[in-house]
């Protein structure tokens, strides 16, 4: 059985490649992109919080919880997550990835056992698909105080369970889960493929 988690939905960043706006409620295949990340994540865990600043409209899609240092980064919106989650562990994404794989995050929910577990492709760590244990907010603190703004430079730095292509692509072959949507471009791409695979299915 999975440890309790809280699921942590990063909403940072002004989407200035996408026109600007806030990038979380920019529309795909008729639902808007934070959407698609809660609605992934959100039968995994216990609470869904959403971190960073935003329209009020951000409300309706879990808790809110504002930065604690706005302006530094996804480390400082990790501190805020961790500050206002009571579970043990913290399953961390990114606002702009509407093609997760709920089972390959629950595999990362399974083998948690205390070190966070964070995916990893051909070599790079994805930090924003990845499971935090909650005691870790002090180092991130830390970090922060001390002006290192690096979520890369934190997971460098502590026990991680890797996952990576051998066991990811058991539940993710096409390797789409942690993929970013930054640009109109892929925005337009996604949501063909979203189209043929089926058009708006939620989460499998």
């Amino acid at each position: 059985m999975s440890t309790p988690a809280t699921g942590l939905v990063l909403v940072g960043g002004a989407g200035r490649r996408m026109g600007g706006g806030c990038k979380a409620l920019i529309e795909l295949a008729g639902r808007s992109l934070i959407d698609w990340v809660r609605d992934a994540i959100a039968p995994l865990v216990e609470e869904v919080l959403i971190v960073g600043a935003g329209p009020q409209e951000l409300d309706r899609r879990g808790r809110r919880v504002l930065d604690q240092r706005p302006g530094l980064g996804p480390l400082a919106g990790l501190e805020a997550g961790l500050s206002a989650a009571t579970t043990p562990a913290i399953l961390t994404v990114a606002c702009d990835m509407p093609q997760l794989s709920p089972r390959l995050l629950s595999f990362q929910l399974s083998v948690f056992e205390g070190a966070s577990v964070v995916l990893r492709r051909q070599g790079r760590a994805e930090p924003l698909h990845a499971v935090y244990p909650r005691e870790l907010l002090p180092e991130i603190s830390k970090r922060l105080d001390e002006g290192d703004l690096s979520l890369r430079g934190l997971i460098e730095g502590i026990p991680v369970r890797w996952v990576d292509e051998d066991e990811a692509d058991r539940f993710d072959p096409a390797r789409h889960s942690s993929r970013n949507v930054n640009t109109r471009e892929d925005l337009e791409k996604v949501a063909l493929e979203l189209a043929k695979d089926g058009g708006n299915r939620g989460p499998r």
